[in-house]
Parts: structure tokens; C-alpha cells; sequence
């Protein structure tokens, strides 16, 4: 399993370890908060979707008065199979 912290690096981290360290008395970082996601309902990106997510980051970078940051790259290998752009 990979587990992403405060820096930008993946950190491989075993199973087995991972189970240990959710059965500590101490609540995760930050503010001792738990976060948990449900993809039931998930689906693939159409263009539509696509546009959308490219035309708000801009624009929320162009709100800022600065470029996108880190910069937009989007990697679209698959997309062909997925929906026509």
C-alpha cells in the first residue's frame, strides 16, 4: 500500500502495519480528524467532466492573478476508450 504524508513522496507501507497503526489510541493527523471516501457511485470521466476540470483550475488560477501551480498537465492515454474529446 502506498500512504501519502505532508511531503510529495509516496511511502510504501505494509499491510500489517498499517492495521497496527489504526488500532492506536492516537487519532491521525490533522486535528485528530477522519476522513473516509466511497467511490460506490463512481464512473468514468466523460469529456465533458474533463473540460470542466481543466477550465477550473485555470480559472481559479487566473482568479489568484497567477499561472496554474503546479503546472497542468493532463496525461490523456487513455481518454480515447473512455470519451471522444
Amino acid at each position: 500500500m502506498l500512504v501519502a504524508d505532508r511531503d510529495r513522496e509516496l511511502h510504501p507501507v505494509e499491510w500489517d502495519a498499517l492495521e497496527k497503526a489504526r488500532g492506536s489510541e492516537y487519532k491521525p493527523f490533522p486535528r485528530h480528524a477522519w476522513y473516509t471516501f466511497g467511490f460506490a457511485a463512481a464512473r468514468p470521466p466523460t469529456s465533458a467532466d474533463v473540460r470542466e476540470a481543466i477550465g477550473e483550475a485555470q480559472s481559479r488560477a487566473q482568479g489568484a492573478g497567477r499561472p496554474v501551480d503546479p503546472g497542468l498537465l493532463p496525461l490523456l492515454d487513455e481518454a480515447g476508450n473512455v470519451a471522444p474529446l
